[in-house]
């Protein structure tokens, strides 16, 4: 039976322009120990490249990028009956007024380290301080920023106002998150369990995801005035984490949780996929 799907779910791969379709097939495909074919096929000349109309694309370093152009305007945060909600996540009308990219999975050492220096975001390690500034055409090097919160958790929700991505239940944590009860207090290979409905797999759990943006509350507005998501850096104050991790308890995952961690707390390198 699998010999007969395969050659539909490759075609599938290949030619949907929904990033969620694209990533749900490499999943199914992995499952079926074909993740060279996977491989395989990302690095096809028509993968490379933002095509129009298409949600996706492989970039140089080899990473597919979900493309994510909606919804501009989102309910950012958690509702006040929410579980565990706190004063710094309180729910806003946030805007994300431009089109972003965003890598499908956490970003691995091989791809990170085939980034030419010309096209860094960041400085180096030694140059980080509290008075270092960003290249202005940040935005348009093809090596990776951090993302802000909006962007974020609009990737993360994927269009959904639940408390997850998939729902409110717990029932299916296992499918989609690596977390204390499962991990075995180990961090995995990306990609291994299911994407959200934009593609993006192990948003929650794993390892923690950096933002751009410094700790803080989320901002109040007026009802049906919607704050403007801006990317800037300030200086070295924490920064906001998202996403819980491969030891956070299943109860505390949630499209909305905030963490932070002081932006130079241990700068030795590390890797989690």
């Amino acid at each position: 039976r699998r010999n007969e799907l395969r050659p539909r779910l490759e075609d599938v791969y290949r030619s949907d322009p929904d990033a969620g379709i694209h990533s749900a097939v490499a999943w199914l495909l992995g499952s079926w120990d074909e993740i060279a074919l996977v491989r395989a096929m990302d690095r096809e000349p028509l993968f490379a490249g933002p095509v129009a109309d298409r949600q996706w694309h492989v970039n140089s370093q080899g990473a597919t990028m979900v493309v994510i152009d909606h919804p501009p305007t989102f309910l950012m945060g958690a509702p006040e009956d929410e579980p565990l909600r706190t004063k710094l996540d309180r729910q806003h009308l946030r805007k994300v007024d431009r089109r972003f990219a965003i890598a499908s999975t956490e970003v691995t050492w091989e791809q990170f380290e085939k980034i030419s220096d010309d096209q860094m975001c960041f400085p180096e390690l030694d140059d980080i301080h509290a008075d270092m500034s960003l290249p202005e055409d940040l935005v348009e090097r093809t090596g990776y920023r951090l993302p802000t919160e909006g962007e974020w958790e609009c990737a993360c929700r994927a269009g959904t106002v639940t408390r997850r991505f998939f729902g409110d239940s717990d029932e299916f944590f296992d499918e989609y998150c690596w977390h204390i009860g499962n991990s075995r207090d180990y961090a995995w290979s990306a990609g291994q369990l299911k994407p959200n409905d934009y593609g993006l797999f192990d948003i929650y759990g794993n390892a923690w995801e950096w933002c751009l943006d410094r700790r803080g509350s989320l901002p109040t507005r007026p009802p049906g005035v919607p704050f403007i998501d801006v990317p800037k850096l300030i200086g070295t104050q924490p920064r906001i984490l998202r996403g819980g991790s491969m030891n956070t308890r299943t109860e505390a995952i949630r499209s909305a949780q905030r963490d932070f961690i002081d932006a130079l707390h241990n700068r030795k390198p590390q890797c989690w996929a």
